[in-house]
């Protein structure tokens, strides 16, 4: 008896596609500090927490963590916009084995309609004639490399999210701390 009812899904099973792990996994790691960011904001209750955060609860979907960060305020419109198509990359990937890597419409073209592609892009296109900060000069450098294939952009632009994120995920902390420790 074949393990695979479809040629194509063994196809898929047997080809190492390690662009379709980072698709899958990089997201991964935004879902889990937009968790943390949520539970940062929330009474701390851990028995409601792991409920409402399990896969099945109602805070178990990435979309749903999403729209929930978006409409408390935690995110911000262009930071939503990007996990929004940050999810859809990553379905894409997990739920259609015809997406085999970043290049594929519709991939390449929700990469670019991210908001942080466009400021990376701008930012590594910089000319001006003003004086500069080094490390803005080694960043526009480092960039150019960076950006060259849908791949690698779309890794670097989970790099800065990840940033921005873990630089949220502790704003919202201190914020929670501050918020116990004057009650």
């Amino acid at each position: 008896m074949p393990v695979f009812d479809d040629e194509q899904d063994e196809i898929a099973f047997l080809e190492r596609n390690p662009e379709r792990g980072i698709a899958i996994v990089l997201p991964t790691v935004i879902e889990n500090h937009l968790t943390s960011i949520l539970k940062a904001a929330m009474r701390p209750n851990t028995a409601i927490s792991n409920d409402l955060f399990s896969p099945r609860g109602a805070f178990g979907n990435f979309g749903t963590k999403i729209r929930l960060s978006y409409m408390l305020e935690l995110i911000d419109d262009a930071l939503y916009k990007d996990l929004i198509i940050i999810n859809k990359i990553r379905n894409e990937f997990a739920h259609k084995i015809i997406i085999k890597n970043f290049d594929q419409p519709p991939i390449n073209a929700w990469i670019k309609d991210m908001h942080v592609y466009s400021t990376l892009i701008a930012l590594r296109n910089n000319r001006s004639k003003e004086p500069d900060d080094r490390s803005v000069h080694v960043l526009r450098f480092i960039l150019r490399d960076e950006l060259e294939s849908s791949r690698d952009t779309f890794k670097t632009c989970i790099r800065v999210l990840i940033h921005h994120l873990t630089q949220l995920e502790k704003s919202v902390s201190e914020v929670r701390k501050s918020r116990t420790s004057s009650s």
